[in-house]
């Protein structure tokens, strides 16, 4: 059976590559747990300076984890041990830069729910664009 609409009589045109909102129902045990994705088609270690299909078996929000635990300062110099996709460096320039992760994304999921207050978000992103240049490591 396909899902009408009752005002409209036809089936909901969804993009299933890039939805407005995507919901996710997990089964687990006998519970339902009901979820918003509010990050979108590409996930947040996604972090928007790559080639989509570029092949990194370093995310990298573990690269960036990795640095933030290392006992890495500006100051020195950085080895990059695995040097294969250059995600460690870019990471560690993204941080001497003081550039907040997710900034170089273009949309989020978020932005296309009713309650996204537009103002609010591009404050936010002022404040994030005020920090660039002024890293903390």
């Amino acid at each position: 059976m396909l899902f009408r609409s009752d005002r409209t009589g036809k089936r909901p045109d969804v993009d299933t590559e890039d939805p407005d909102l995507s919901i996710v129902l997990y089964i687990r045990d006998g519970v339902c747990t009901l979820n918003m994705d509010a990050t979108g088609p590409a996930p947040l270690h996604e972090r928007g300076y790559r080639a989509r299909n570029a092949l990194a078996p370093l995310k990298e929000t573990l690269a960036a984890a990795i640095l933030m635990h290392s006992g890495w300062r500006l100051e020195q110099p950085l080895v990059d041990p695995m040097c294969g996709s250059g995600t460690l460096v870019a990471e560690a320039a993204l941080i001497a830069a003081g550039i907040a992760p997710g900034a170089l994304r273009a949309r989020f999921a978020f932005m296309n729910w009713p309650d996204f207050h537009e103002p609010r978000w591009e404050k936010w992103l002022e404040e994030a664009e005020g920090k660039i240049g002024r890293a903390h490591v």
